[in-house]
């Protein structure tokens, strides 16, 4: 007997939320002269575009970066990568370096990587500095190598996000994000775009990565800021199990090793009648009150009704940092 809550759309049982996060990208630092290319209006205030505070990356950001994009692609490899032509694809990448395109904002990173699939990724940045782990937003053949014509239009494009655009350049932070629409017709991005451009800088940094090899992958050690997160991630995970499942279940936790920087983590709730469920968490360290919200379910597993199957379960209890045991009130 199946003891789990109608939760009206809040949990998608059957979708295969394979790559979560977030995650990763990039060399972004606009470091010594010549490694920014400005592509705004020459100076402001006798300054470049990427020496301005709300846009320039420090070295030791700019090295957490590609740290963290490394190990989000590690992490996709590893978890999402269940056929051969999947781990072939990462593991001839991962004997090469290849070029990365950087947009930094003044609220976030826009990341372009061509040879992951023309993947696109975010981070965003904030008040105190702090930048957030990658968000993977999409891949496809969306955008070219070499940008032509108007920049801030072409990502605002490829990103395929309007709201996110706006977001991460600082425009209308005093609006609610719902009050900004997702699309809009390329016009009005561009009527849009002209009206504000003095108010929309970006810095763009060409770069390069290697990724890391497809195993064994590698964590963090366990620090204050970790086991914060931690905590955050057990909460998160006995909140869901609540919305889950009926008063009186009894149901176990596995929590597998993570980075800190890493856009998500996959969580196993299993309850007393032998039910599993990989659960899908996004995490953001920018955002204090809530750094991991619940994204979707990944994998269903023991439930003749639901035929998922990627193994995600015993990847979760091989790479196991913690273990909640819990009962339903």
């Amino acid at each position: 007997m199946v003891l789990i809550k109608n939760l009206s759309g809040k949990i998608a049982s059957t979708a295969v939320l394979a790559c979560l996060f977030n995650f990763l990208l990039v060399a972004l630092a606009c470091l010594p002269a010549g490694a920014c290319r400005p592509t705004q209006a020459g100076d402001i205030a006798g300054e470049p575009e990427c020496r301005r505070r709300e846009l320039e990356i420090d070295e030791k950001q700019m090295s957490n970066i590609k740290d963290s994009i490394r190990r989000f692609f590690q992490w996709e490899a590893y978890w999402t990568y269940t056929d051969q032509q999947r781990r072939a694809f990462y593991d001839e990448k991962s004997n090469k370096r290849f070029s990365i395109l950087v947009f930094s904002l003044s609220h976030g990173l826009i990341v372009f990587v061509p040879d992951m699939e023309n993947s696109v990724l975010t981070f965003r940045k904030s008040p105190d500095g702090n930048i957030s782990g990658p968000r993977s937003v999409k891949s496809g053949p969306s955008f070219t190598r070499d940008f032509e014509g108007d920049n801030l239009l072409v990502i605002a494009k490829a990103l395929g996000n309007w709201r996110e655009f706006i977001l991460l350049t600082g425009r209308e932070i005093e609006k609610e994000p719902y009050g900004i629409p997702l699309l809009i017709p390329e016009e009005e991005m561009r009527r849009y775009i002209d009206r504000n451009r003095d108010s929309m800088k970006y810095c763009q940094v060409q770069s390069e990565i290697n990724l890391l090899p497809r195993t064994p992958v590698t964590y963090d050690p366990m620090d204050k800021k970790k086991e914060a997160l931690l905590e955050a991630i057990g909460e998160a995970s006995i909140d869901l199990a609540r919305m889950m499942f009926i008063k009186g279940v009894g149901v176990t936790i596995t929590i597998p090793n993570f980075n800190i920087n890493d856009g998500g983590i996959w969580v196993l709730i299993e309850n007393s009648h032998r039910e599993a469920y990989t659960m899908g968490m996004s995490i953001d360290v920018t955002k204090t009150d809530t750094p991991v919200t619940y994204v979707g379910t990944v994998e269903i597993r023991r439930n003749p009704k639901y035929g998922i199957r990627i193994g995600a379960d015993e990847k979760i209890r091989q790479a196991a940092i913690k273990t909640l045991s819990y009962k339903i009130e």
